[in-house]
């Protein structure tokens, strides 16, 4: 019993040890927020450099881990939109989820504009919401008219109609609450030589 006991312990210890998270506090109040490992994240960096009227690199993927120095993210999808000085535009994409042997990208955090994330509860619940709002739809525009004919007289039931078609718009309203409440949150994280504003987080060691 005792074996199996410290073998039950190593493999949950050993399961702590592994575990990556990021912590952000606001400038204003010292309120914190825990970041977890593998949630979904978006980046705004700052991209800044001689020759760059405007610079900025949006990164999107999953957050593998973070320290008040950087932050690694397992990336999806990235966009870089740029303006020389010379006028010229260029918005350039790339798509990172066909690419094998992916590695984490790391990004310095004094280069972190803002952060957009998204746990995986609240992916779940996105999931739930999106499926939700789609039934109902269909429901209201299909089944609620089809339900309600008697197919035997030719008549239509406005009762049966009105109580299907309600039951139907009503669940499409609380899954696209349930959608828009389950999206991404935004934080402003605070660059060099900004000032303390509430709505500004920083990026902190844990």
């Amino acid at each position: 019993m005792l074996i199996r006991f410290s073998i039950l312990f190593a493999l949950l210890l050993g399961t702590n040890i592994g575990f990556s998270q990021l912590t952000l506090k606001n400038s204003a109040t010292g309120k914190e927020k825990t970041l977890k490992e593998g949630s979904d994240m978006r980046l705004l960096v700052n991209m800044d450099r001689p020759g760059y009227t405007y610079g900025k690199r949006i990164l999107e993927g999953q957050l593998v881990s973070g320290t008040d120095k950087r932050v690694k993210i397992i990336p999806a999808i990235e966009k870089q939109h740029i303006t020389l000085d010379n006028g010229l535009r260029k918005v350039n994409t790339t798509e990172y989820d066909e690419l094998k042997g992916l590695q984490p990208l790391s990004v310095e955090v004094p280069q972190i504009e803002a952060i957009a994330y998204r746990s995986h509860f609240a992916k779940k619940l996105a999931k739930t919401g999106r499926s939700l709002a789609i039934i109902g739809s269909i429901s209201a525009l299909v089944v609620a008219p089809l339900v309600s004919i008697d197919y035997k007289n030719g008549d239509f039931d406005k009762d049966r109609y009105f109580l299907w078609s309600g039951s139907s718009l009503a669940a499409t309203g609380l899954g696209v609450g349930i959608l828009l409440g389950s999206g991404k949150k935004k934080y402003q994280i605070k660059t060099p030589g900004q000032t303390t504003d509430s709505k500004q987080w920083t990026i902190i060691a844990k």
